[in-house]
């Protein structure tokens, strides 16, 4: 009797393994816990900070004792939004003729500016002299730093050359640079 307890004991224990088993495999698969995976992204947007000019060779010609002036037409470009810029002027030296060495003094030689929405260095329109070291002549202003999607800023400087009656006949050549610059 004992053996039939024992065989019948371990029939029912198969018996109900079985059935587990196969409740088990019949089950659905243990849903995976969520994976995740990171992706950085690195966009690096180019700046776009320009000067261009209109002029590049300008010929005044006159006689002694009159006053010439020519505008030149500046576009200034930047995509900076944080920093503002500024345009600086400066000539390289006095106007000079190669042959003689003769110059026309640079306080002969002016400009001033108008254009755009920021502050000129020219207070009503006074004429600014030329310097050989940069001089800011035009601060841009806080919707002005980021111009890149109105086309730009322009600004047009007007040179006036006062020659002085008693300059003598000749070639005079400097250069004036215009430069674009940012407070960073």
């Amino acid at each position: 009797m004992v053996s039939v307890r024992f065989t019948l004991s371990l029939l029912l224990t198969l018996a109900a393994l079985l059935g587990r088993l196969q409740e088990t495999a019949m089950a659905a698969p243990p849903v995976p816990a969520d994976q995740t995976a990171g992706v950085n992204v690195a966009v690096v947007v180019g700046q776009t900070f320009t000067i261009v000019c209109d002029q590049a060779v300008t010929a005044l010609v006159g006689n002694p004792g009159i006053i010439q002036t020519i505008d030149v037409s500046c576009l200034a470009i930047s995509n900076y939004s944080s920093s503002p810029w500024k345009l600086q002027i400066q000539v390289n030296q006095a106007l000079t003729d190669a042959l003689t060495g003769e110059a026309i003094p640079l306080a002969n030689f002016t400009h001033t500016s108008t254009g755009g929405e920021g502050v000129h260095n020219d207070p009503s329109g006074s004429p600014v002299t030329f310097t050989t070291t940069p001089t800011t002549y035009y601060t841009a202003a806080s919707n002005e730093k980021n111009n890149f999607s109105k086309g730009g800023t322009r600004i047009t400087s007007t040179y006036r050359l006062v020659i002085p009656p008693t300059q003598a006949a000749g070639s005079y050549i400097a250069t004036v640079t215009h430069i674009l610059t940012v407070n960073l």
